[in-house]
């Protein structure tokens, strides 16, 4: 018996991409992305510091670090199809409570919640997923379905404001609730299928003539390391290291691309614009390293990813030149993609399918340590000097620090 590839004219792997893409779009572009919108409505209301509604974007990562840390645990104790039907509807829930919120405590509870399920849903999932789907040009479908994350940043995060304006905050959490019910769920529900056996298929690159027994053998006998044995080679240290320093540099970047515009003089509206404009680069900047995976392999693609955060980190300390600012969009769009998109082509490429979820988690979790660590270290800097560039000096240092570390640790690859 031959096993299909293609289900009608259309292979359903790409379905499953266009599925991720609406998780990513609508979840994270909403729970990620919106979230700052929500700071000055809320303090006013209910008399709270910025500082303390601040200390959400920490409890976001942290919720993050935790879950990456313990996937492979997670998805070998838990089907990941029912705990994702699980996390789809209390993303909802969380969001629609949130118009409820009282006081700071009840924040908090509702942003791991939401945290935790969107991570529970989101990249690390959806990476698996893909994986599962796709055997040929994974760089560039990984690209293409997290794009959604900056597209749906881009074009929630205006509309929310308008709405915040017209029908206040609390009302708002409740249509941003409706829209990841009516988007994420039937998504989840009807969609999503874990592996292309489960509709008779092959995964999109496999021989076309294998039958269904070979296949099979083939799903027993993956190849790579388990997550201790990668534990064991100083590359693996190597690269966890080079992605914290590098993650630090990028969100450094991308984080304080609005306030050090302020300060530099420009209005509200102009930072605003040139941070949409910076999503905007980001959702293509997902696709083209995506593609630039696939052509030029892990280490020519990270070079270009780190130089161009470096491009960037330079260009923003020149930013009082309209020139600068189209660096900085530029790097932003390319270089702080490569998180999402990089770290599940290194788990596969390097490490391989055996305990993927376990190591791409772990892998994760340093983007998420990256994540922690970079708003202290900048808000300690900005208090001793009153300015963001001895930040961004910094991390001129440690992307370099990075793209060092990753020359030696990457494999050299031809183009493809």
């Amino acid at each position: 018996m031959k096993k299909k590839i293609y289900h009608g004219r259309i292979f359903y792997g790409w379905y499953i991409v266009a599925a991720a893409f609406i998780i990513m779009a609508v979840g994270w572009g909403i729970v990620f992305n919106t979230a700052s919108l929500f700071i000055n409505p809320i303090s006013e209301e209910l008399g709270l510091s910025r500082k303390a509604i601040n200390a959400t974007f920490t409890i976001r990562s942290i919720c993050q670090l935790v879950i990456s840390l313990f996937s492979g645990l997670i998805y070998k104790k838990l089907k990941m199809k029912n705990l994702m039907k699980v996390t789809s509807l209390s993303l909802a829930l969380s969001f629609f409570l949130h118009a409820s919120v009282k006081n700071i405590g009840m924040l908090y509870f509702l942003t791991i919640i939401a945290s935790s399920s969107m991570v529970l849903l989101g990249t690390l999932p959806l990476s698996i997923i893909l994986n599962n789907w796709f055997q040929e040009g994974i760089g560039f479908v990984i690209g293409l379905a997290f794009m959604g994350s900056g597209l749906g940043g881009m074009i929630l995060n205006s509309l929310a404001g308008k709405w915040i304006i017209t029908y206040g905050w609390r009302v708002t959490y409740k249509i941003l609730a409706a829209i990841i019910f009516v988007a994420i769920v039937p998504c989840v529900y009807f969609i999503i299928k874990i592996h292309p056996k489960e509709v008779g298929l092959a995964p999109l690159g496999e021989a076309k003539n294998m039958d269904t027994s070979e296949a099979s053998k083939l799903d027993k006998e993956e190849d790579g390391m388990m997550l201790l044995e990668a534990m064991k080679t100083i590359g693996f240290w190597g690269i966890c290291i080079s992605l914290i320093f590098i993650s630090i540099s990028g969100l450094t970047l991308i984080q304080n691309i609005s306030p050090h515009l302020q300060d530099m003089g420009y209005s509200v509206t102009f930072s605003a614009n040139v941070v949409a404009l910076s999503m905007g680069a980001l959702a293509v900047g997902k696709l083209l390293l995506g593609y630039l995976l696939d052509r030029f392999g892990l280490r020519k693609a990270t070079f270009i990813a780190c130089l161009s955060i470096l491009f960037g980190s330079i260009a923003i300390i020149y930013s009082k030149y309209y020139m600068a600012l189209a660096v900085v969009i530029v790097g932003v769009g390319i270089g702080c993609s490569y998180y999402t998109v990089s770290n599940p082509v290194i788990a596969r490429k390097m490490y391989g399918m055996k305990d993927y979820s376990s190591i791409y988690g772990f892998i994760s979790a340093t983007h998420s340590l990256g994540g922690i660590i970079a708003p202290i270290l900048v808000g300690y800097l900005y208090d001793i000097s009153g300015s963001y560039i001895s930040s961004f000096k910094i991390m001129l240092i440690f992307t370099i620090i990075s793209i060092v570390i990753f020359n030696f640790v990457l494999p050299k690859e031809k183009m493809q």
